[in-house]
């Protein structure tokens, strides 16, 4: 984002803020794959794409002729990727092979905090950021966000579960 940032506006970026970028790159490779990790190169070039999109958008956006309230942007942009998800999923059969009896409350839990903590709230923050603070600043959600989603994992992981929880991915 900074790095796209500086070609758009002709900047110069400060060697302190370019060690730091360096810095939190290394931190990510830590823990995406770590020293010995499996690291798939398909899904680093599909990240490293998205990223790179995300990052253009969000410098497009600062001067992009937007509504001035963030939840409008939000809202246009999540049903914008919304009816596309449905659409993609509607032309890869997924319809067919959903079993609704299978989902478990443990699921839709996390469903709801994905799209109210996960989607609204973030996504509403971020864009009031990304049209408040410098861009230096609002990049750093990059380097934050993959260390506190570890952190709750691990958080989640090693805490004592009760007879009716469950783990996505694991089958009986």
């Amino acid at each position: 984002m900074v790095l796209i940032n500086a070609l758009v506006t002709r900047t110069r970026i400060p060697a302190t803020l370019v060690a730091a970028l360096l810095l939190g790159t290394v931190g990510i490779g830590v823990l995406v794959g770590g020293p010995g990790g499996e690291v798939h190169s398909g899904a680093v070039v599909v990240v490293v794409i998205a990223s790179a999109l995300w990052a253009a958008g969000s410098v497009y956006a600062r001067s992009a002729p937007l509504p001035s309230r963030p939840m409008v942007v939000s809202a246009t942009e999540m049903i914008a990727a919304g009816v596309m998800q449905l659409i993609l999923g509607v032309l890869r059969g997924e319809p067919a092979r959903l079993r609704l009896s299978e989902i478990s409350a443990a699921s839709l839990a996390g469903l709801a905090w994905l799209v109210f903590a996960g989607s609204i709230v973030a996504f509403t923050a971020y864009v009031y950021a990304n049209s408040t603070l410098s861009n230096h600043t609002v990049a750093t959600y990059a380097y934050v966000n993959p260390v506190i989603a570890v952190v709750l994992g691990v958080a989640r992981a090693t805490r004592p579960s009760g007879p009716t929880s469950t783990s996505v991915g694991r089958s009986s």
